[in-house]
């Protein structure tokens, strides 16, 4: 299950995984645990304040934004952090810098704030923070610093009424972080348009959405208008990015060997697409096979509506890519996608 970010291991891939074994371990390790936590902040922060819950807050640095309150008022947040355990091993970190020094660093992957998603996934059927996570940012301000330690039992995405529940029930790792919240999101839908608007006037130029959530600008006129029947196979050249201008994909064999993407096994050049009666039928793949691997709602949709020669911009929210999941080591969840396509049309016999 991926569910903010999977270019690192990220703090909901930990408790994700801690999840998976804990009802298989001893919940009475949790009074050695405590102990062990007990011992380690006497001995190296004992100035450290402890929450409500039983977290630690070792240093807090306030912002001067809003307050993320309660989940209800804004139920995504926005961070970058790095964790350690608390023999001080760095675990995860969505900093470039940090994961240059580990010797991790993957210029494919994404780093940089990931979008937190603080209440229940009806996706997923589960919390997606951790609730010592969700304590310890819920009296943070945007801009805020905060180093702060998560016992196992609090690594937990299962919810329960009382403290007790999570230290008699669930077993984890203690995990040390040292978060920033970069900003807080009462409508995740309205944020990503913000973001591609913005993008937009800065980049490119600002046109209205052809559906909600979903831009095009048209760079180069079709030569030939006709529409082409449901069933055929058309063909098309595209380079994928974010926001950020990172690429994460493209037909296109020297880009891929700039943006270090290039596979040997793979066939650069115009793709094959299977067309449909409905966009969100059409495939990617061989052209002679019936079969092809399913396109995102977003690039299907504006190929059903290219003609031949042209070429054009889309740009569209997640609920038309990866959603809250993301994709690969590439791109987060809650990412607005670009792009940069070429319709070639059908093969000319």
């Amino acid at each position: 299950m991926n569910r903010i970010f999977s270019a690192i291991p990220c703090i909901i891939l930990t408790a994700t995984l801690a999840l998976s074994c804990a009802k298989s371990e001893s919940v009475n390790s949790n009074v050695a645990a405590k102990k062990q936590i007990e011992a380690w902040i006497s001995l190296n922060h004992p100035e450290a304040v402890q929450t409500s819950m039983g977290c630690y807050i070792l240093e807090d640095t306030p912002g001067s934004g809003v307050y993320l309150e309660d989940p209800t008022t804004y139920p995504y947040f926005a961070m970058t952090y790095t964790a350690t355990t608390l023999d001080g091993s760095i675990t995860e970190s969505t900093s470039v810098k940090i994961n240059q020094q580990l010797g991790a660093y993957d210029s494919t992957y994404f780093y940089g704030p990931l979008i937190g998603n603080r209440g229940y996934s009806s996706t997923y059927e589960a919390y997606m923070i951790p609730v010592g996570l969700e304590e310890a940012i819920s009296t943070m301000r945007v801009g805020g610093h905060r180093k702060f330690v998560v016992p196992g039992w609090l690594m937990s995405y299962s919810r329960y009424d009382t403290t007790e529940g999570y230290f008699n029930n669930e077993t984890s790792s203690h995990m040390i972080y040292d978060l920033t919240v970069t900003d807080a999101i009462s409508d995740i839908f309205q944020y990503q348009v913000d973001s591609i608007e913005r993008y937009m006037t800065r980049e490119l130029v600002k046109v209205d959405s052809l559906v909600l959530g979903l831009y095009y600008i048209q760079t180069v006129p079709p030569t030939d208008t006709t529409a082409i029947d449901a069933g055929t196979t058309v063909y098309a050249n595209y380079t994928g990015r974010l926001l950020n201008g990172r690429i994460f994909d493209t037909t296109d064999k020297d880009l891929s060997k700039i943006n270090g993407l290039y596979n040997s096994s793979r066939t650069y050049g115009k793709v094959a697409i299977r067309t449909s009666e409905s966009y969100s039928d059409y495939t990617i793949g061989e052209s002679d096979s019936s079969e092809g691997s399913t396109m995102i709602e977003g690039f299907a949709y504006i190929l059903s509506q290219m003609r031949t020669g042209e070429q054009g911009i889309v740009i569209f929210d997640s609920t038309l890519g990866y959603g809250e999941s993301g994709n690969g080591t590439s791109i987060p969840g809650y990412s607005p996608l670009r792009f940069d396509i070429e319709y070639l049309g059908k093969k000319e016999e």
